[in-house]
């Protein structure tokens, strides 16, 4: 088994960011993240920070897995409206707990049910789906994240 190092009460604040959020089947999911990423310089916006993924929801539909998905990133540049992107103007998460997953993309589960059984252990309350900030660039084999959660700060 890995051995993950759990970082708690951090927070994460990004300015002026681009938002895509739509329910789509989960083979679409790269082709979406790629269309994302192409679409930025079609609007002459640039990179900014860090690119944030999150899938608030997972369903079948018809036998076909369905993701509630959503791809953010901090931009320079002028956000006009341009469905089916949306502006943010922040983007903050506090409280969070925080694993820091490097390795190949297919074994990223472990790093989730690793903070998941975390979070159970030590009775705490998830209060946001997980978001994934992206600290490596371009698309090679290996990856490198930070999986943060939202915790409830209050005991209870």
């Amino acid at each position: 088994m890995e051995l993950y190092k759990i970082n708690e009460k951090q927070t994460f604040q990004y300015f002026n960011l681009v938002s895509y959020r739509n329910t789509i089947p989960s083979s679409c999911l790269h082709h979406k993240l790629n269309e994302f990423i192409l679409s930025l310089n079609n609007y002459n916006l640039q990179k900014n920070g860090p690119l944030i993924t999150s899938t608030h929801s997972v369903s079948r539909n018809n036998g076909i897995e369905m993701v509630d998905f959503e791809i953010m990133v901090p931009v320079k540049g002028e956000i006009k409206k341009n469905p089916p992107f949306i502006y943010k103007k922040e983007f903050k998460l506090i409280n969070a707990i925080c694993l820091m997953y490097e390795g190949k993309m297919n074994g990223i589960n472990s790093a989730y049910e690793f903070l998941v059984k975390y979070i159970s252990q030590n009775n705490l309350h998830q209060i946001t789906s997980a978001y994934n900030i992206n600290l490596s660039e371009g698309t090679s084999e290996n990856i490198k994240i930070d999986i943060c959660i939202g915790i409830n700060p209050s005991l209870l």
